[in-house]
C-alpha cells in the first residue's frame, strides 16, 4: 500500500510567526514518535513571514486519523486556529519516492 501524505498549508497572520511555529514544533517533534509516522516536515516559504507548511508522510490513513487524535495535535490546532487567516489541506498518495 503507497505512504498516505498530507499537505497543509497554513497562511499565519502577520507578527503570529513565532507563536505559530512554537506550536507547530511540537507537534512535529511528537508525531515523528509515533509508530506510523514516517516523517513531518515544518516548511516556511522563503521571505514569507505569514505562509508555512506541514508535510506528514504516514504509513496509511489509519495512521493520520490516529495521529489526529493525540492531544498535542488537539493543543497545536486549537492554539493555532486563531494566528491564520486560512489553511488548505490535501491529501495524496505517495508513487514513487526518489533516494540518495
Amino acid at each position: 500500500m503507497a505512504d498516505f501524505i498530507i499537505r497543509a498549508d497554513h497562511y499565519i497572520k502577520e507578527g503570529m510567526l513565532d507563536e505559530w511555529l512554537a506550536l507547530a514544533m511540537v507537534d512535529a517533534r511528537e508525531a515523528v514518535k509515533e509508530p506510523g509516522c514516517k516523517r513531518f516536515d515544518v516548511l516556511i516559504e522563503r521571505g514569507s513571514t505569514t505562509h508555512a507548511m506541514l508535510v506528514e508522510v504516514y504509513d496509511s490513513e489509519a495512521d493520520w486519523y490516529a495521529h489526529m487524535e493525540q492531544p498535542y495535535v488537539k493543543a497545536f490546532m486549537e492554539g493555532a486556529a486563531d494566528m491564520l487567516t486560512d489553511k488548505v489541506r490535501a491529501e495524496f498518495d505517495m508513487l514513487y519516492e526518489g533516494g540518495t
